[in-house]
């Protein structure tokens, strides 16, 4: 449970994730023809624990302050599709079960928009999330969709129909993610300060019970 709910919260925060084969999954060359459409250049792919293109043979890492490296060691930009395993599902199997984050590096730093996509248990690729990024930390509107593409409110802004799901500026800002079916119930809720957890992270199930709860101070967890 702890580390599925680790996955989730760093993939959009700016890590990496856990990857694991599964049978509903789109197949490798349909993957590969739907990134072959995104990408300006060379399809560049990669699966989140591994991070290397398998077509290509291009290996990325990161360095010490989080910097994602190319091939060549140095701090890489360019685009980059990476693979994710299921969505996490506190007391169940999500229908979400395979996805693709995607978006441009800038010097090693995400930078710009990012447009999370997964594949549901019909095998349709829908548009779950866009941010914005700037200097690798979340800046500007951030979007969480439902099924039918309208976005899943969280703060209030009246009078505008098409408000974002929540808004950061440099890395300030509430985090919040939802289950991708209705009534699109919460499931992780906290604050990110310059780009690190502050205060009170809930995590919640389908029926909008907390099950678990950290509080972080400047990124370190200190009740556990």
């Amino acid at each position: 449970m702890i580390r599925l709910i680790s996955i989730i919260l760093v993939l959009m925060i700016g890590s990496r994730i856990h990857s694991q084969n599964d049978k509903s999954v789109l197949s490798d060359s349909a993957l590969h023809r739907f990134l072959c459409l995104e990408l300006d250049s060379k399809d560049i792919r990669v699966d989140d624990d591994k991070l290397f293109d398998e077509v290509w043979g291009i290996a990325f890492c990161f360095d010490d302050s989080g910097a994602f490296l190319g091939p060549d060691s140095t701090h890489y930009s360019g685009h980059l599709g990476i693979r994710f395993a299921r969505r996490m599902a506190c007391d169940s199997v999500s229908d979400w079960s395979h996805g693709v984050l995607s978006g441009s590096f800038k010097n090693g730093y995400k930078d710009g928009e990012w447009i999370e996509r997964s594949n549901t248990a019909q095998g349709s690729m829908v548009i779950t999330k866009k941010m914005n990024y700037k200097n690798g930390q979340l800046h500007g509107d951030y979007f969480v969709f439902g099924a039918d593409r309208e976005v899943i409110p969280h703060q209030e802004m009246h009078g505008n129909p098409f408000a974002p799901t929540s808004t950061f500026e440099k890395g300030t800002g509430m985090y919040v993610d939802f289950y991708n079916f209705p009534p699109y119930q919460l499931k992780v809720c906290g604050r990110l300060v310059n780009g690190r957890r502050e205060g009170r992270w809930n995590v919640y199930d389908k029926d909008g019970n907390v099950v678990v709860s950290y509080i972080f101070r400047n990124g370190v967890c200190i009740n556990l």
